[in-house]
């Protein structure tokens, strides 16, 4: 189903594999199967400490970026806005 696509892991809050996530090389539409809502997710928000600075993002792949450079991040997944579950999640945390 993902074959020609970034693919990305979604975990829940509990670190437990939901779904993948693929991101289309050709043309950057993504790829999801259907009984999967990515309002009710944050990429990498089971690896975060909640007591840390935290970066959100909107961009899978800025995301990644602060990952790499070593800072704690979370995005939505493949959404523009934050939805109210999202909002939920990052009130556990501090910003």
């Amino acid at each position: 189903m993902l074959s020609g696509c970034i693919a990305f892991a979604v975990h829940n809050d509990g670190g437990m594999k939901v779904a993948y996530y693929g991101i289309q090389m050709k043309d950057r539409k993504p790829k999801f199967h259907t009984s999967f809502n990515p309002e009710n997710y944050l990429f990498n928000f089971h690896r975060i400490e909640k007591t840390n600075d935290l970066v959100v993002c909107t961009d899978l792949f800025l995301c990644v970026k602060s990952l790499v450079e070593g800072k704690p991040a979370v995005s939505t997944i493949g959404l523009p806005y934050l939805s109210q579950k999202q909002i939920e999640l990052l009130n556990q945390c501090k910003m």
